[in-house]
């Protein structure tokens, strides 16, 4: 008899994720799976050491004392040839207390090594439970990514699913064993067609709600439009990423967490409502979700989180008076945002803030405004007029480098920090007015080879009103103190 040991689990997984299991022992897990000694598939194997020490000795029982050392071995064959085309890794896990290695399999790929020219990558794959005498635990990362499988069966013995493991591929239907622990966090990005899986009767760990696969009070995954009930807690990084069935969603005020990428590319999302207590909108909330034209946030938010509405629907926006700060990229690549309306309240205005939203057409900072980031306007190819509000203090480096359609750009003497190449790539009719000659700037002594590309044809660099149109000591323009 092979005897193979539970603290499998102990090196794939952190300690953390096993005290759900202290009442199971490995062996009721995964009753009655046989370990095929000698099974023979067409596979493709790498047999890679991934022993974390050859001194590691496991005595007796693994980490919980519940969970007993040994998984039977019985005579009973997978039900299923495996699919042509897997690939499997041997993970060396380290030693039974009577000196015998502790091995098994990782899934790590699947291609059509074996097929004939004439052969179709089948699109329904089966997992096997053993390879070779040995339990398959493990599905790699990236194993399925971008690939064209319909369906999976994942083995009876599987205890963890790894990055990216399904990554944009068209898997649709999967089922999830009683054994398994582990799931990363971004294993079904891009997954548009995966609609809720089958999870086996006593799961130590997963269940259903609805449309949603559950931890606990964790959402981990959405597949489509539901009602998320007082029970959950927490929305987890990328739960609903690339889910192509949501296309509204209500966060309750009952989830304390959301996570990054929340709801980042659902294509279809028209309509969201959070209602969680939240100060930030976290990383990529609605991060290309294309179809999005309308959100409800609360009153909490005092910042647009990193890339939040990049790539959305919108064609207007107002910023309420509550968010001070609008992060990177936050509205940036927007294809259809032709104006953006601000509150007071605004004083930070991220680099690559409105980065290539080509679309926008005006850009009226409120009074209060005290930095524009680098880049922060950079593409924003159809811009014609920008007011920098007279409590700005600094512009980053190319703040409105290739905004060609900009006519006018009026510099208040509130600047005191001007970055590189600000206008580099406008066009040659542009007025830049400076209220002051900025005796007192930083920048003021040398403040034409800023405006423009530091590196010209004979290494000198020309007066600006070579390309620009400069007035120093100008006044504002008429509609500057009347824009909104």
């Amino acid at each position: 008899m092979r005897k193979i040991l539970a603290s499998i689990v102990a090196v794939l997984l952190l300690a953390s994720c096993l005290f759900a299991c202290s009442s199971c022992s490995i062996a009721e897990l995964v009753d009655g799976v046989d370990f095929v000694l000698g099974a023979s598939v067409d596979t493709v194997t790498s047999e890679t050491d991934d022993t974390d020490s050859e001194d590691v000795v496991f005595v007796g029982t693994a980490i919980d004392e519940e969970m007993y050392a040994y998984v039977p071995e019985i005579d009973v064959p997978d039900e299923i040839p495996a699919t042509k085309g897997l690939h499997f890794k041997l993970l060396h896990l380290g030693y039974a207390e009577d000196g015998s290695r502790v091995e098994a399999y990782s899934v790590t790929g699947y291609n059509n090594l074996g097929f004939s020219d004439k052969d179709v990558l089948p699109f329904d794959v089966y997992i096997p439970y053993s390879y070779n005498g040995l339990p398959v635990i493990e599905i790699a990362p990236n194993a399925f990514e971008s690939t064209n499988i319909n369906s999976v069966v994942l083995p009876k013995t599987l205890l963890k699913i790894s990055d990216k493991a399904f990554r944009n591929s068209n898997v649709t239907t999967m089922n999830l064993p009683a054994s398994l622990l582990s799931i990363a966090e971004n294993a079904f990005i891009g997954c548009k067609n995966l609609t809720v899986p089958t999870v086996a009767e006593g799961s130590v760990r997963y269940s259903v709600n609805g449309p949603y696969l559950m931890d606990g009070t964790i959402l981990v995954r959405g597949f489509a439009n539901g009602t998320i009930d007082a029970s959950v807690t927490e929305i987890a990084p990328n739960a609903f990423n690339g889910c192509g069935a949501l296309t509204e969603i209500t966060v309750p005020a009952t989830v304390e967490t959301i996570g990054y990428s929340a709801f980042a590319d659902c294509p279809k999302l028209v309509s969201a409502v959070i209602e969680t207590a939240i100060t930030e909108t976290v990383s990529c909330m609605f991060d290309r979700c294309r179809s999005l034209i309308e959100v409800t946030l609360p009153e909490t938010v005092t910042e647009y989180g990193h890339a939040t509405f990049r790539g959305t629907g919108f064609t207007t926006f107002t910023v309420p008076s509550n968010v001070q700060v609008i992060g990177t990229y936050a509205f940036a690549e927007m294809e259809r945002l032709t104006n953006i309306y601000f509150n007071e309240g605004l004083k930070t205005v991220g680099g690559y803030a409105f980065y290539n939203s080509a679309a926008l057409t005006e850009l009226m900072l409120p009074d209060g405004t005290e930095k524009i980031g680098g880049t922060a306007c950079s593409g924003c190819t159809g811009l014609t007029r920008v007011r920098i509000a007279p409590t700005v203090t600094s512009i980053g480096d190319a703040a409105f480098y290739g905004c060609f359609r900009l006519t006018t750009l009026y510099i208040p003497k509130s600047v005191t920090y001007l970055g590189g190449c600000i206008l580099y790539g406008v066009e040659k009719s542009t007025v830049v007015s400076i209220e002051s000659t900025f005796a007192g700037a930083s920048w003021a002594s040398n403040w034409n080879c800023y405006l423009i590309e530091n590196a010209q044809e004979s290494g000198k660099i020309p007066t600006v009103l070579n390309y620009l149109t400069v007035k120093k000591g100008a006044a504002a323009p008429e509609w500057y103190n009347n824009y909104q």
